[in-house]
């Protein structure tokens, strides 16, 4: 074999293997621009659903957790004084309401105190309010998305995007091993021509 044929074998083996990494890069790139749709499908009715039925039991348990610490801080064992656990039969705890925040009434009379307590504005505590009517709230929950949002119902599913993703990102994968294999056979190419010359 002459030089220059040589030569053309070489050239034409580094071609190849360049051709095929640009091929490979192209596959990348076509998964990568199928990735980002993948990630920004509009999610379907269901998942919709689930998101706000996870929120709703979320906060009938933090409802839960507030009326037990209250409970334990108002009438438990570890209150300071006996007479503190006692029940006012007058005494009343409205469980659908929290002040807005807590009022300092150390530098006022008890007057004042008072006075200030009435005035002062009063939330809606919504843990309760979800722990009170969550079944009523959750059986409401699918009819108002689907009316309010009837484009979910063509959105994908999170398991479907889910597994087209794991597809995608496995394929990436494969095809980047795949690259760093060729490229690892274009060095090995140079390096034993660079050795034969």
């Amino acid at each position: 074999m002459s030089v220059s044929e040589a030569t053309a074998t070489i050239r034409n083996l580094v071609g190849g293997i360049r051709a095929q990494i640009a091929e490979v890069d192209n596959q990348i790139t076509t998964l990568e621009i199928e990735r980002n749709r993948l990630r920004q499908l509009a999610p379907h009715t269901d998942d919709i659903i689930a998101v706000y039925k996870r929120g709703l039991d979320a906060s009938t348990a933090a409802y839960r957790h507030q009326l037990r610490s209250h409970l334990a801080a108002k009438f438990g064992v570890a209150t300071a004084f006996a007479e503190d656990r006692m029940v006012d039969p007058r005494a009343q705890i409205d469980v659908l309401t929290i002040p807005s925040k807590q009022l300092d009434t150390s530098a006022m009379t008890s007057w004042d105190a008072a006075a200030r307590a009435r005035n002062q504005p009063i939330e809606i505590n919504t843990a309760a309010l979800s722990y009170f009517l969550h079944d009523r709230i959750e059986q409401e929950i699918p009819a108002l998305v689907d009316e309010l949002h009837p484009e979910a119902r063509h959105g994908t599913h999170r398991a479907d995007r889910d597994a087209a993703l794991r597809k995608v990102e496995q394929e990436i994968a494969a095809l980047r091993t795949k690259r760093t294999e060729l490229n690892a056979a274009l060095g090995d190419t140079r390096r034993a021509v660079a050795g034969e010359l």
